[in-house]
């Protein structure tokens, strides 16, 4: 079915309402297909997980696990929101199983570096269980 505005397809789903019409171009909105968005997500998570050893290199295990507890502590009093909580517990359940040879010796980690790891580790449980559903989900092109 064609849009009345410019022809051009429409599809269903995955707005306000997942039975309602939209155009992608009037909104401009580029759709993906889904080895286009797992590519680009895959780059990423390569990207981040450089940087990821880069800082683990830097401090203790001891250290990076205290630091991790301390914020999901923090995350389940305040009450965050739950991704926030699950990507600090995914985050712990990771660092738990590396070698002690992929970490550094420094006791005190950086709140600036504690910062970047939990992006990166929200990042990277965002990408590998929030967006695999969205992506086995997809859109459905109206015909």
């Amino acid at each position: 079915m064609p849009c009345k505005n410019c022809g051009g397809r429409l599809l269903i789903g995955k707005r306000a309402d997942d039975t309602a019409l939209w155009c992608p171009k009037c909104e401009g909105v580029k759709v993906l297909s889904k080895s286009e968005t797992k590519k680009l997500s895959i780059n990423k998570i390569r990207e981040n997980a450089e940087f990821k050893s880069r800082l683990l290199s830097k401090y203790s295990k001891q250290s990076v696990i205290g630091a991790l507890c301390a914020t999901l502590e923090t995350s389940c009093i305040n009450k965050d929101n739950f991704r926030h909580i699950c990507s600090t517990s995914y985050a712990i359940k990771d660092v738990l199983k590396k070698k002690k040879d992929n970490f550094g010796s420094y006791v005190t980690m950086i709140d600036g570096d504690l910062q970047d790891l939990i992006r990166i580790y929200d990042f990277e449980f965002h990408e590998t269980y929030v967006n695999n559903s969205l992506i086995n989900d997809d859109y459905i092109e109206v015909i």
